[in-house]
Parts: C-alpha cells; sequence; structure tokens
C-alpha cells in the first residue's frame, strides 16, 4: 500500500470557524507496534490526517509524514477505528479536518503514545508574496508558499485550480530566485535553490482519459536545467549548505545525471557515470543510514543497465557486499539491492517462475501457448486507472497483430476509502467483464508494496510496466529507448 499525501503537517490549513468546537474524542485504539521494527528496536512517529464527519467518524484518513512507512501504515488504520463526538458549529454538526501525531516509542511505559489533536493552523500565505528585507523571515514564507495548496473554493481540475497552481509556481520561482539573489550571503540560499528544481512554467495537459495534469514546458524546462544544475554544483561544494540541503542536492543531481545517460543525451555516457559515481560516494558518506539509498542505487542501475549490464552487476553486488552487516538499515539495501539482482539475471536467460506467479494469481489458468514467441507486456497497475488503461488499448491495437499481447496485474488496496475494484478480487473481475478489454488481468494478492509482484521484480513505482521478449526474458531498458512504444518495436522487430 502506498501513502499518497493529500495534507501537510507544515502547511496551514483552514481557520477555526468562529463559534466552531473540535471534536471530543469517545474512543482511541492503541496502534499496534510493527513487529519488525519492535524487534529491531526502531522507534519513531507518524503525523495523520483525517476529517472527523458530521458522525464522528474519521474520514479521508491519510499519513502526512512518517519515519517509517510501517508506522505509518500502523497510524492509519488505527486512526480509522476512532470515534469522536462531532465539531459543532452554532450548535450543528459540521466535518472538521485534523491532525494527529502519534509517536512510537519502546522507552516509555507506552510503547505508543497520542499527543492531543490538534486544528491545522491558518493560512497566512498569500500569493502576493514579496521580499521583506528579513532573511529568515523571508525563507520560511516561501517555504510555506512551496507547501501551500489550493483554496477549497477551486475544485481539482477546475481552470480555476490550474490557474492558481501555475501562478503559485510562478511566483515561487520569480521570489526564489529574487531572494538567492538579494541575499548573497545567507546558508538558506541553497535551502530555497533546491525548491525551484521543476522552473517557472507549466501548461495544462489533457491526459488519454480526458483527465489534465500541469507539465513543464519542455524547451523552458531544458533551458532552465542548463542553470539550475550547475548551480547544484556549487551548493555541494559550498561550506554553508546545510546536510540536508547538500543530501537533497546530491540526489537530484544523481538522478537527473542518469536520466540524461538513459536518455542518451549527447556525450552523456562518457563522462556522466563517473559523476554520478562520485556524486553517489560522497552522498553514502554524508548519509550512511539514508532511506534514500535503495532509491539512488537502483536509479545509479538502471543507468549502467541501459550502456552495459554487466557494469550494472558488478555495481549492484559491490554494494551488496557493502552493505553486509545485520543492522535494520543494510538488511532492508540488501533486500532492494536482491530484487533488482533477479531483474537483471532475468535479462539474461528466461524466467519461469515470473510465469509460475501469474499463474498463481489467475483465477483460471493462463494458456502459455497464447504468450510463448510473442512479445509481452507485464502491466501492475489497479484496474480503474483510466489513463493507463487507455494506453494499453492504444498499445494493444497498434502491436497485436504483430505478436504482441498484455497481462494485466491488478495490485490490492486494502486501505477502505479505496473504490472496490481495488480492495476486493470479485470486485475486481466484475469491473473487468464490464469493460470486455482484450487481454488477461490477475489479481496480486499482496497489500504491502514491499511484498507485491512488482517490488520482487526490481519495480519501485506504482504502476510499474515491463516488457517481456519473444524468448520468456524480461527486455533490457536500452539507452535511448524509453517509452513503451520505443520498447516493444524493438522487440518486435528482433527475429523469433
Amino acid at each position: 500500500m502506498r501513502l499518497e499525501p493529500v495534507l501537510n503537517p507544515h502547511r496551514p490549513g483552514p481557520i477555526l470557524p468562529r463559534g466552531a468546537t473540535l471534536p471530543k474524542p469517545l474512543s482511541r485504539k492503541q496502534p499496534d507496534y510493527p513487529p519488525l521494527l519492535r524487534q529491531h528496536h526502531v522507534e519513531g512517529e507518524a503525523e495523520v490526517a483525517f476529517v472527523v464527519s458530521e458522525d464522528g467518524i474519521p474520514q479521508n484518513v491519510i499519513c502526512v509524514q512518517a519515519t517509517d512507512r510501517r508506522f505509518a501504515e500502523a497510524a492509519v488504520e488505527a486512526v480509522k477505528s476512532w470515534r469522536f463526538s462531532p465539531a459543532l458549529l452554532d450548535g450543528k454538526p459540521v466535518p472538521m479536518p485534523m491532525q494527529a501525531p502519534i509517536i512510537f516509542s519502546l522507552s516509555s511505559k507506552s510503547p505508543v503514545t497520542q499527543p492531543a489533536l490538534t486544528a491545522p493552523k491558518p493560512i497566512t500565505v498569500s500569493l502576493a508574496l514579496a521580499l521583506t528585507g528579513d532573511p529568515v523571515r523571508d525563507c520560511e514564507r516561501l517555504l510555506s508558499l512551496k507547501a501551500s495548496q489550493v483554496p477549497p473554493q477551486f475544485s481539482r481540475g477546475s481552470d480555476e485550480y490550474f490557474t492558481w497552481l501555475q501562478e503559485r509556481n510562478r511566483k515561487l520561482h520569480d521570489i526564489g530566485l529574487e531572494y538567492i539573489s538579494r541575499y548573497r550571503n545567507e546558508p538558506r540560499r541553497w535551502d530555497i535553490l533546491v525548491l525551484l528544481q521543476y522552473g517557472r512554467n507549466d501548461h495544462v495537459q489533457v491526459l488519454r482519459d480526458g483527465s489534465k495534469q500541469l507539465v513543464p514546458d519542455s524547451a523552458e524546462r531544458e533551458a532552465w536545467n542548463q542553470k539550475y544544475f550547475p548551480w547544484l554544483e556549487q551548493l555541494i561544494a559550498a561550506s554553508d549548505a546545510s546536510a540536508s540541503t547538500r543530501a537533497e542536492a546530491l540526489r537530484q543531481l544523481i538522478e537527473q545525471a542518469a536520466l540524461r545517460v538513459r536518455r542518451a543525451d549527447p556525450d552523456s555516457a562518457t563522462t556522466f557515470p563517473t559523476k554520478v559515481l562520485a556524486w553517489l560516494e560522497r552522498y553514502e558518506g554524508e548519509n550512511p543510514a539514508s532511506g534514500a539509498l535503495p532509491s539512488l542505487y537502483r536509479t545509479v542501475a538502471m543507468m549502467f543497465n541501459a550502456i552495459d549490464p554487466s557494469q550494472c552487476m558488478r555495481f549492484l553486488r559491490e554494494k551488496r557486499a557493502a552493505h553486509g552487516s545485520d543492522n535494520f538499515v543494510d538488511v532492508q539495501i540488501r533486500k532492494s539491492i536482491d530484487c533488482f539482482l533477479r531483474l537483471a539475471r532475468a535479462q539474461e536467460e528466461p524466467v519461469p517462475l515470473l510465469w509460475e506467479q501469474l499463474q498463481g494469481f489467475a483465477a483460471a489458468p493462463l494458456d502459455r501457448s497464447v504468450y510463448r514467441g510473442k512479445v509481452v507486456l507485464i502491466a501492475w497497475l489497479a484496474v480503474d486507472w483510466s489513463s493507463r488503461t487507455v494506453e494499453l488499448k492504444e498499445l494493444y491495437r497498434k502491436y497485436h497483430d504483430e505478436g504482441f499481447e498484455i497481462v494485466q496485474v491488478a495490485y490490492y488496496n486494502a486501505n477502505r476509502t479505496a473504490p472496490a475494484e481495488q480492495r476486493d478480487r470479485a470486485a475486481m473481475e466484475r469491473y473487468v467483464r464490464g469493460k470486455g478489454w482484450p487481454w488477461r488481468v490477475v489479481w496480486d494478492p499482496k497489500d504491502s508494496f514491499e511484498e507485491s509482484f512488482a517490488q520482487f521484480w526490481g519495480m519501485d513505482t506504482i504502476p510499474s510496466l515491463f516488457v517481456m521478449t519473444r524468448d520468456g526474458r524480461i527486455a533490457r531498458q536500452r539507452a535511448g529507448r524509453l517509452t513503451l512504444d520505443n520498447q516493444i518495436a524493438d522487440e518486435l522487430a528482433r527475429a523469433p
């Protein structure tokens, strides 16, 4: 289960209306301490946001931040069972947004404590932002602007919604650059710089299913990147940059350079891998217990895999050996590396285990003869993600007659707020029958992403999609061929 934050505890929220009273707790079940974290003596906390309905029932329960995903899941499940007397406004029950910090500690009598509930703070950030001459105050205001959310009067997806977001991004960029220029000797200028990663201008893109999203203007983004990433290199060399800001800059530099290699940008394969390894070595030295290391290792492995699979395998084995201790962080890193090693080996030889898994997920047996000698897209995603479904339909229509098939793995999401077709296998199967898709859909029963089919095969995103070759291997994502369309066309062009 992947918890997507909707609220941010550092973001100002709605003002408590005059005359309103906060909900009062009637029952609050203690979250269960995650067994693995207790076993390894790991402590932490989770911040949960939710809305208490007019009936006193928590709704839209989400974790906005947590020191570990397991703490987040335990906290969310507990809060869903809590009950309240509702908030009152002029004597009438009204819905009320709330936040609850939950601390997981092994050193106190109660291993899980729940400090007092809080109402979100008033909104103080305006888009009419200007520098005041106080670098500390101006930094705080810019950070608040970055975290601010669209006002509730602008419905999600409306023209006003996107206009507000575009204006916020432009204001953040313009005032952020002014801050950096004005406070040249202020250490916080580096904190502001890393906020400006995505540039100034976005435009609204209509997706295949008719929904909309903001995307950067490609030409402006490239021009901005040519300025921004050299500035990040100055940042990591600066003596006055904070450790956390330097870590974020290194992460961005590694990911951007690795992507440029995978895109086969000019000269990237000759110079960038050396830089990436140097940046990664520095990141490891300064952040040896960082939870971002598995993701960074995968990013670098994918870069090497695109240009030289043997170097990818050497890199993964070296990193696995370097994290050989029994401490919790190293164990988690090895698990992540092992998943990507499994993917890398499956690129070298056929993987019958994958098909055994798919057969185990299927309500009725998969006929292997349908897929033998064909290029197959394995798509791990929810069945109700319409924009992705439209993409699958287009790929199927375009390539099926040339020897292309799809197997979709529907993942299980136990969150009670998720649609029924994500939470219940029978509901998923009814949904798929109603759609009449020409490809098979099977059911991944694991609710933990770390135990999911996608994670087992080295994938770390939702959705995860990969291509199987005609002879049953997982296709390598070659440099310059990043889109599914390109990968499928490449594999279909290869002789059976």
